[in-house]
């Protein structure tokens, strides 16, 4: 059995294609940089390994102390904060190519109580001529924990797609509406992306690779650890941030 979760383990590690950050040189100027802590648990992550440290239980919520426990909860703000820091790198590629046609601030799409008995809608960053000259596209970001237990018997890839459908099915009809474009950026904890993220990456790898005078394939794989190392450096805020006192 041992061996079995091992090699379903390493080929989800071929499939998802994430572990450039281990092969980059950590720059500190690049923003490559790990801390000790971090890159403990940047492999604490990919392996599932049991957390480190001595405690039994978080302060504030009472959960047990664990990686799954401390992905999922969202007592002392965490959750969102590792979305507006990944958010942040996201919006950093976006600028590298599109510059001023980059918004980084929420925009309204759908005000609250616009529509009677539905939510409002707030994109996370926008990008005028990404996909259609002078046309604006609305990006929002969603990050999943695929080893949750409500997710840990599915393929991961199919998670990531089920969720990034999910928000086109919301989402896209109502911004075509109003103008816009609207692309989900979807990924797992620890930097997998699902195909719309890809694309997105790659658009801006493409351009960059023009710009920099590089080959696709160089810039692209330095893209990809640069997202990676904000997924890692987010989740491991969220296994030490402090949940306040019980």
């Amino acid at each position: 059995m041992g061996e079995q979760r091992k090699t379903v383990r390493n080929a989800n590690f071929k499939a998802k294609r994430h572990s450039g950050w281990l092969s980059v040189v950590p720059r500190e100027a690049d923003d490559m940089l790990l801390s000790l802590e971090e890159f403990r648990d940047a492999l604490t992550l990919r392996y599932q390994f049991k957390a480190q440290g001595d405690k039994r239980n978080y302060e504030g919520c009472g959960g047990s102390w664990g990686l799954q426990h401390a992905l999922n909860c969202k007592r002392g703000g965490h959750v969102g904060r590792r979305h507006n820091e990944v958010n942040q790198a996201w919006c950093d590629l976006a600028e590298l190519a599109f510059a001023s046609a980059v918004g980084k601030r929420e925009l309204v799409v759908r005000a609250e109580g616009e529509v009677p008995g539905l939510p409002a809608f707030y994109g996370d960053f926008s990008v005028r001529g990404l996909w259609v000259r002078q046309r604006q596209t609305i990006l929002d970001i969603r990050m999943i924990n695929t080893q949750a237990a409500s997710y840990a018997q599915g393929d991961w890839l199919k998670v990531l797609t089920r969720l990034a459908m999910g928000k086109k099915e919301q989402y896209a009809k109502l911004c075509r509406d109003k103008g816009y474009d609207f692309t989900p950026l979807v990924s797992s904890v620890d930097g997998a992306l699902e195909k719309d993220a890809e694309m997105f990456l790659k658009k801006v790898a493409h351009l960059m690779s023009l710009k920099w005078d590089r080959t696709y394939g160089q810039v692209c794989a330095y893209m990809k650890a640069k997202l990676q190392v904000a997924h890692h450096r987010a989740a491991s805020g969220c296994l030490w941030g402090t949940r306040g006192e019980v």
